[in-house]
C-alpha cells in the first residue's frame, strides 16, 4: 500500500458511536486519526504515532466503539 492509499484508508474510517457504554472518546480518536494521516504521508512509522496516544474512554458521553478502534489501528500499525 502507497503512503497515500494508507492516509486514505485513514482519513476514511468511520467507527460506531456509543452511548452509556464504554467508548474511546471521540475527540481524542479524531486526534489521533489526523496524526496518522499526516505521519503516513511523511512515510513515519505508524506505531510509534499510535504508541504515544493514550485513549480516554466515556461512559456518558458519546464516543467510539473500543473494538472497533482497535481493530482498526491494529490493521493499520501492521
Amino acid at each position: 500500500m502507497t503512503p497515500q492509499e494508507v492516509a486514505d484508508r485513514i482519513r476514511n474510517a468511520r467507527f460506531t458511536s456509543v452511548t452509556f457504554h464504554r467508548g474511546y472518546d471521540m475527540n481524542q480518536v479524531d486526534e489521533l486519526l489526523e496524526a496518522l494521516e499526516t505521519a503516513a504521508l511523511a512515510g513515519d512509522r505508524l506505531a510509534t504515532v499510535v504508541a504515544a496516544y493514550s485513549l480516554r474512554t466515556t461512559r456518558i458521553r458519546p464516543g467510539y466503539a473500543i473494538d472497533e478502534v482497535d481493530a482498526f489501528l491494529a490493521t493499520i500499525v501492521v
